[in-house]
């Protein structure tokens, strides 16, 4: 039985269960650059064989059909899709791309990283603004016997330079 590659996409050959009457099954291109574009449009987790493995008519536009078959009027299920065609219709979102819980999730993370941040920063400043503080107050305390003190070693040092 034929499934679509493609992750979320229930289409399959089976006549009982096909949810498109009409929908065709396409072989992986052989040209590489194409090939590659559509293993990731699939956007499968895991690595799948693209030799067996098969994307539904659903995951195309009408553009991405070769132009002979439409003029000669040919039914829908005979149309060949051209050489560079990439599915583009109908696909699941890129596992990649954050869905809008994940963004949510993500926004909260990174303003409690910064709340964290700017915490470990500002008791940095406290702690640096209490031992400036601190030195203000020792200067303070004994800023009489300070100046004596400095006054006294200028003096030393006055009579050690001229004697």
């Amino acid at each position: 039985m034929v499934h679509c590659a493609v992750m979320g996409c229930s289409n399959n050959n089976n006549k009982k269960c096909n949810v498109v009457p009409d929908c065709r099954f396409f072989s992986f291109p052989k040209d590489k650059k194409v090939c590659d574009q559509w293993i990731l449009r699939c956007y499968q987790k895991h690595k799948f064989n693209i030799k067996t493995a098969r994307i539904c008519s659903d995951h195309f536009l009408e553009n991405d059909y070769c132009l002979k078959e439409k003029i000669l009027e040919l039914p829908q299920n005979k149309w060949k899709l051209k050489s560079d065609a990439v599915p583009s219709v109908n696909l699941m979102k890129s596992p990649r791309e954050p869905t809008s819980f994940q963004q949510e999730r993500s926004m909260r993370m990174e303003k409690r990283l910064n709340k964290e941040i700017i915490q470990h920063k500002m008791s940095h400043v406290n702690a640096v603004t209490e031992i400036q503080n601190e030195n203000v107050e020792d200067k303070e305390n004994v800023s009489g016997k300070t100046r004596t003190a400095s006054t006294q070693t200028a003096s030393n040092r006055n009579i050690d330079i001229w004697n």
